[in-house]
């Protein structure tokens, strides 16, 4: 006689696989069981599960993504890739990504993770850029010379305020037109440390007995 499983059996089943999987003391959790889910998200990771501890399964090898004509905010670390990355792209190709500043940002970290494009070495200052190349914007009347060529591990820093003008928005445009490219490129808020308050003293407790 064969017994048909209700809907109740088939949702139990499927709760204890998720607890085999992740309910080993954080051996299967691909990176760390945390407290801080709003930390997780902020850093690129994404909640997948609960470990045994009852504390969220932060996955940070899951990294938010973006390409072309993307803006992305609320969000402290992103990913720009390109068009069906990682396989490589052949057609011209002007690309534009926008990063939205949180309020205390301070600087933008960019990381060029995986770079393929034209280009015979790393130039840093535009002077070789042909082809293929990245340009930042963001401020009002500054732009640096655009980047080109073998950028794979290269970082910069760029700082939010220059002069009197504050940037709300760091764009990244990539012009390419070489028969073979492909991009990863990392981009980090750098936010203000926040300051810790001291409690205020309790003057009844500074007081020496007589």
């Amino acid at each position: 006689m064969r017994v048909q499983a209700t809907p109740v059996d088939l949702i139990f089943s499927v709760i204890l696989l998720v607890a085999q999987v992740l309910a080993v003391e954080g051996k299967k959790c691909p990176s760390a069981c945390t407290r801080d889910i709003t930390g997780c998200r902020s850093g690129g990771g994404k909640i997948i599960g609960y470990c045994v501890n009852g504390l969220a399964c932060c996955d940070l090898t899951y990294k938010e993504l973006a390409t072309c004509g993307e803006t992305k905010a609320g969000i402290q670390a992103i990913n720009f890739i390109s068009p069906d990355y990682p396989k490589l792209h052949s057609a011209d190709l002007i690309c534009s990504f926008g990063f939205v500043l949180m309020e205390d940002t301070i600087a933008v970290k960019i990381e060029f993770v995986n770079i393929t494009m034209d280009g015979l070495g790393f130039a840093g200052n535009g002077a070789g850029c042909d082809s293929d190349m990245f340009i930042l914007k963001g401020f009002k009347t500054w732009t640096p010379p655009p980047l080109c060529g073998n950028l794979t591990g290269y970082a910069t820093i760029v700082e939010r305020t220059i002069g009197s003008y504050r940037m709300n928005q760091l764009k990244i445009i990539a012009l390419m037109s070489s028969l073979n490219y492909s991009w990863k490129i990392k981009l980090t808020q750098i936010r203000e440390p926040k300051r810790v308050k001291r409690p205020n003293s309790d003057p009844i407790n500074m007081q020496t007995n007589p």
